[in-house]
């Protein structure tokens, strides 16, 4: 059994996952690790892809972008800031374009 999984997943996987003694525990171990790996991947889409609309609450969305920034921080994945200021510039409509424009040049 473990000779198959070790062919069917990365290292990284397996190395955390070689202790399991049975097939039940093999896989309740791998489904767990694609699981995180998987709400991972969907905060950092949501992150990416929060926009505000025209007319919304600045200080909800930007609250609401810090809160998916806390649980990639909480799951291991800091944002680096950088990566999270150009999100949050992003994120803005066509309207704050010339204020982002001012603090960019600045």
């Amino acid at each position: 059994m473990k000779a198959i999984v070790r062919t069917s997943v990365p290292d990284t996987v397996f190395h955390q996952i070689k202790s399991k003694t049975y097939a039940k525990e093999v896989w309740e171990a791998v489904k767990q690790l694609y699981e995180e790996r998987t709400s991972l991947v969907d905060l950092h889409n949501k992150l990416e892809n929060t926009h505000r609309i025209e007319g919304g609450n600045v200080r909800d969305h930007f609250q609401e972008l810090a809160n998916l920034r806390q649980q990639l921080a909480a799951m291991g994945d800091d944002v680096p800031e950088s990566e999270y200021a150009s999100t949050l510039m992003v994120s803005l409509p066509r309207s704050y374009y010339p204020t982002l424009h001012a603090i960019a040049v600045a």
